[in-house]
């Protein structure tokens, strides 16, 4: 007899971000298994860089526009002396947790920076609005149809 079973949820895309150089950086691999949390280092591509913007993706292809956009955030890079390109790193952090959120955050040594938290709950409920917008139009494009079409008749 089966007395215990665990079911783990895995990750059906990796997620990354867009490098400086247009490539998908994958940060958490597909199939990986959730929760999870994974740390990559990113380097300032800019001399005086203000901030790092993070441009999010789910996929599979090596350039990171053919994939699915998740979103972006800027993390801002705390102020002090000029750092040239390459001189100042931010490590990124993707965090799922067991609930499916997705947390990034930036974190400078001896700082951090949280920047935002993705919830499945939250594009259902934009989804759903979106939906309801989707209808109205097309009841709003029918009826003015049916009426403009009624005056021609007369």
């Amino acid at each position: 007899k089966l007395k215990k079973i665990l079911m783990l949820d895995a990750l059906p895309y990796s997620l990354g971000l867009e490098g400086s150089d247009g490539r998908f950086e994958v940060v958490l691999p597909r199939n990986t298994k959730t929760p999870v949390k994974s740390t990559r280092r990113f380097f300032t591509s800019r001399d005086f860089q203000p901030a790092l913007t993070i441009d999010m993706f789910e996929g599979e292809d090596d350039v990171a526009r053919n994939n699915h956009w998740i979103g972006y955030h800027n993390l801002i890079i705390p102020r002090g002396k000029h750092y040239l390109a390459g001189e100042r790193s931010m490590n990124v952090v993707f965090e799922i947790t067991s609930e499916g959120i997705l947390i990034v955050k930036g974190e400078v040594p001896d700082e951090e920076l949280t920047c935002c938290e993705m919830d499945d709950s939250e594009d259902s409920a934009r989804m759903f609005r979106m939906s309801i917008l989707l209808v109205t139009l097309i009841i709003l494009y029918i009826t003015l149809k049916m009426s403009t079409s009624n005056e021609r008749d007369l």
